[in-house]
């Protein structure tokens, strides 16, 4: 992924980390995978990069520097922020020729005795 930003867009990123708010700008992509098969999956995330790869400099009013690498450098700053498991959505089609994809599962509570069964913590019916 790679978009560009302006001095100004980092700088407002970082003023939001510093409040706790959501970083604005940001780098969003997406990644999809499908197998070749007419009848088959595709699996997709949405991920998203951002981070404050700037900060103000420590004495020189409205100066602002490249934040220090993680490890080696400075107070170990994280300059980038992302999702390390980003939420996976999947599709099951019947054909995707025919753009007929298969309704997603709608799960229900068991009411007849099987769920009676195991009511408590261990089954009481066997």
């Amino acid at each position: 992924m790679q978009n560009n930003f302006t001095a100004k867009e980092f700088s407002e990123s970082y003023e939001a980390r510093e409040q706790g708010l959501p970083l604005p700008h940001r780098a969003a992509g997406s990644i999809t995978v499908r197998d070749d098969r007419d009848n088959g999956v595709v699996d997709s995330w949405t991920v998203s990069l951002t981070g404050c790869p700037l900060q103000p400099h420590e004495s020189r009013g409205s100066v602002w520097v490249q934040v220090p690498h993680h490890i080696t450098e400075g107070a170990g700053l994280r300059s980038l922020e992302y999702e390390l498991l980003p939420t996976r959505r999947r599709a099951y089609w019947v054909s995707r020729q025919d753009q007929v994809q298969l309704p997603n599962p709608a799960f229900a509570q068991r009411t007849g005795w099987w769920g009676a069964c195991w009511a408590g913590s261990r089954p009481s019916c066997l």
